[in-house]
């Protein structure tokens, strides 16, 4: 859902950069901000929440991939994985957790993918 919603957001954004560019910057960039916000927002949760840790939602995925001894070994070890969690995302490295290192090419890719998408699809219909 994170991901719909920002290729929703996405697809507006540029659809009003191209047909009326000016809305954007109105009220000092404000709602341009909002826009590019609202879009990395839902991108960070979507790949955040597909980690297969427990108990983010890519834990549920991957376990219906894994073998039964490994499955059991998963469902048994989940305390250290909570722990494991923990650990990238409040220790700090040059003030930024070490997930947000880890994640940012991701994040990074997944915007500049979906904006290639969208101008290519708009520039079709311009």
């Amino acid at each position: 859902m994170n991901f719909l919603i920002a290729f929703i957001f996405t697809i507006i954004f540029f659809v009003l950069s191209e047909f009326v560019p000016n809305f954007l910057f109105a009220l000092d960039g404000a709602i341009y901000v909002i826009f590019l916000n609202i879009i990395l927002i839902n991108i960070s949760l979507g790949v955040f929440n597909l980690i297969p840790v427990p108990p983010l939602d890519g834990s549920k995925v991957l376990i219906h991939f894994l073998p039964y001894n490994t499955k059991q070994w998963f469902e048994s070890k989940q305390y250290i994985f909570y722990i494991v969690l923990l650990f990238l995302v409040f220790i700090d490295i040059n003030g930024t957790s070490v997930i947000s290192h880890i994640l940012s090419p991701v994040i990074n890719g997944i915007f500049n993918g979906m904006s290639w998408i969208v101008t290519s699809i708009i520039n079709l219909f311009v």
